[in-house]
């Protein structure tokens, strides 16, 4: 598929390799982050205008190199955290619409959103998209990226990168 200029682009990641002891990357996660421009460029899609975190530490330091190398300010969202404990399921998929429904009436022409293993899973299910069931459940293994279009109201997949 043909990527005008100004064509709504959306690149979902998992964050890099975590520390085994905490929210930190480890060296490994360090260096796949530093990798990110190299790996957007390699997928051939369009640098992101906009940086989506999550508020935890391993998804900012995932996009820190990204976002100096782009100068873009990295856009913190609740809306990409984590599933809370005391969250029920139905709350958190209405998280993860809302999120996605913001991108889809945004200006906004490409962003990264850099999340985590249960809100990927869920967005990747709840996206109006074009996939089969199988192809949406694929893995979300660290640094995983999945990039779709916005054509006809419906999220095509472009590109993806499941290995780290």
């Amino acid at each position: 598929m043909a990527i005008k200029e100004s064509s709504k682009i959306i690149i979902l990641m998992r964050h890099a390799t975590r520390a085994f002891d905490g929210d930190h990357l480890s060296m490994v996660g360090r260096n796949q982050a530093i990798d990110l421009p190299k790996i957007l460029a390699e997928l051939g899609v369009p640098m992101p205008t906009r940086l989506h975190s999550s508020p935890k530490t391993r998804t900012l330091e995932t996009l820190r190199f990204l976002a100096g190398q782009l100068n873009r300010k990295i856009e913190i969202n609740p809306h990409l955290d984590e599933r809370g404990g005391s969250e029920t399921l139905p709350d958190f998929e209405r998280r993860v619409l809302a999120f996605i429904h913001g991108l889809e009436t945004s200006e906004t022409e490409s962003a990264i959103v850099c999340s985590h293993l249960d809100w990927l899973e869920t967005a990747a299910l709840l996206l109006t998209s074009n996939e089969s069931d199988l192809d949406r459940a694929e893995p979300w293994s660290p640094m995983a990226i999945r990039a779709y279009i916005f054509d006809e109201a419906i999220w095509k997949r472009l590109q993806e990168r499941s290995k780290a």
